[in-house]
């Protein structure tokens, strides 16, 4: 009894001593550790991840001296808040990843917002530019973005906005879209169970809420070169030349589908700030022959971006970059009206 009895003392006294570890750890992080590309994410069914609807944070990257607030709207998106479509007014949807919630940047600067400016401007006071986009989605899940909430927005153009940085590896994703043996584009059921939906909803919860949890996943990934990641991201691809062959029938069956909604499409083509560097243009061209073979609208922004247009280390738009994007697509919108 007394062996119990000290064991049971000895296991209340070691649950307390971890659980006061753990606090001070977390109080120690909080006051002296900065919270570096922290976002406010979700678990959704069809897209995988979005932003938290409402959710509102600071975006901090000390490399490149980024401080920026963000909100995300109602639909867990970085933009206004998105009702029903009035009759009349010109809504172009963008479709997009990191690049478009430009979280780095405040709002009143970034391209979409400065796009959506100057057509109320100049063309429609009632025009709304409306970005479905999230961090790290691929073609796949910007596809599935439209099929969710094309009803919702009902744009009369639908433009993908295609990095070639990593959004070629990003198509790698099966659990989102993959090509069966004859080549075709199968678009997968998810069949995430449950239990498994509630552990990624806490492990979501656990980094947003934990600065020493999100500061210690962010230390392993950084020094043992690895990413935590789910199996929702993991990239597993065929040939060496299948990466282009899905990035292609993914563009095709997202032309075929804005085009039966009624909805004009386009495709707006960001460079990687390396391959600028190297001057090496062979991903921005096989976009934009597909383009010119099936006659897709195209903007190339490699002819008016360079290096410089973006941060060193964050890899996305400073401001002179954002500005000049916004005037290609105001441009681009006049050749397609």
């Amino acid at each position: 009894m007394m062996k119990l009895t000290n064991l049971k003392s000895n296991f209340i006294l070691l649950s307390i001593s971890t659980v006061f570890a753990l606090f001070l750890g977390e109080v120690m992080v909080r006051l002296f550790v900065v919270q570096e590309t922290k976002r406010l994410a979700t678990y959704d069914h069809e897209l995988g991840w979005r932003g938290k609807p409402f959710g509102e944070g600071v975006y901090i990257r000390t490399k490149d001296t980024i401080a920026s607030s963000y909100r995300y709207n109602n639909l867990g998106f970085r933009d206004d808040d998105v009702e029903a479509s009035n009759a009349g007014g010109l809504r172009i949807a963008l479709l997009g990843d990191s690049f478009l919630e430009s979280l780095e940047m405040d709002y009143n600067r970034i391209f979409h917002e400065q796009f959506e400016k100057a057509l109320q401007q100049k063309d429609d006071p009632d025009a709304r530019v409306i970005a479905l986009g999230s961090q790290g989605y691929s073609t796949a899940q910007e596809l599935l973005a439209f099929r969710k909430y094309k009803d919702l927005v009902d744009p009369q153009f639908v433009w993908l906005l295609f990095y070639t940085g990593n959004d070629y590896t990003d198509n790698l994703r099966k659990s989102f879209a993959y090509l069966d043996k004859e080549g075709e584009l199968v678009f997968p059921e998810n069949n995430t169970g449950w239990m498994k939906v509630q552990y990624l909803t806490f492990k979501r919860w656990l980094y947003e809420h934990s600065h020493a949890v999100f500061f210690l996943k962010n230390l392993v990934e950084s020094k043992m070169n690895v990413k935590i990641t789910t199996s929702d991201k993991a990239e597993s691809g065929g040939s060496s030349d299948y990466k282009y062959d899905i990035t292609r029938k993914l563009i095709l069956q997202l032309n075929e589908e804005v085009a039966t909604s009624g909805a004009q499409f386009g495709v707006v083509v960001i460079p990687f700030r390396e391959d600028l560097l190297k001057k090496d243009g062979k991903n921005v061209d096989f976009i934009m022959n597909i383009c010119e073979r099936e006659t897709i609208a195209c903007l190339d922004l490699s002819q008016s971006l360079q290096a410089s247009d973006y941060f060193k280390h964050d890899v996305h738009f400073v401001e002179r970059g954002h500005d000049i994007v916004a005037e290609k697509l105001y441009e681009f919108y006049s050749t397609m009206k």
